[in-house]
């Protein structure tokens, strides 16, 4: 897979809260190349807008696309 804003591609994933997970059905992922969001819907890649979902899982979003940003700066 591919991210649909940079073309970075997807070499592997990981989850927050459980390393064994799959990626899965309405998941969501970040971009570490370039921070944007992503859902897996029907096995697509979908560019979203966080708005859209609950109000804890953007403050988790925004939290590790802060970190990625500390870990990416070069």
């Amino acid at each position: 897979m591919k991210c649909l804003n940079c073309g970075y591609k997807f070499d592997a994933h990981t989850c927050l809260t459980d390393e064994k997970a799959e990626f899965g059905d309405g998941d969501v992922s970040i971009c570490l190349n370039c921070g944007e969001i992503h859902q897996l819907r029907n096995g697509v890649l979908e560019l979203i807008d966080i708005r859209g979902l609950p109000k804890d899982i953007q403050k988790l979003i925004l939290k590790t696309n802060a970190i990625r940003q500390v870990v990416m700066k070069k």
